[in-house]
């Protein structure tokens, strides 16, 4: 109809490639829901159309920086956490060793419990003494 705007998530973002847009095909919610359509799951299929990493397919906080990754969760259960690089990965509340040159490790959480980890990104002179890298 004449005179009427769907409301939709567009979603900018820059990297060093550029810049990119990513608009999602337009729905007839009203402007004043469009917060409502922005559950978990939907935020992860933005981010996950946008390129960015995800750590985790579930509805946790994450947060993730500087060598380190914090994971709260609600529910508990197995959690599958995926690193974007090879890395050594330890639990700093039990000083244990999760896994060591990988990229993901598999957790198994406590109902309304947080992790800690620190990541401690593999360096490319390592990857190639291990033979990982040519």
């Amino acid at each position: 109809m004449a005179g009427q705007r769907a409301a939709g998530v567009t979603v900018g973002w820059t990297s060093l490639e550029g810049f990119r847009l990513l608009t999602p095909h337009a729905t007839d919610m009203p402007a004043a829901s469009l917060q409502m359509q922005l559950t978990p799951a939907r935020l992860r299929e933005l981010w996950r159309k946008a390129g960015v990493h995800l750590y985790v397919d579930s509805d946790d906080v994450i947060h993730a920086g500087r060598g380190w990754l914090g994971l709260h969760t609600v529910v508990g259960g197995p959690r599958q956490v995926r690193l974007p690089f090879r890395a050594r990965i330890t639990d700093v509340f039990s000083g244990e060793t999760l896994a060591d040159g990988a990229t993901s490790v598999e957790l198994r959480l406590p109902p309304r419990s947080t992790t800690l980890l620190r990541v401690t990104r593999e360096s490319a002179k390592s990857r190639k003494a291990d033979g990982l890298q040519p």
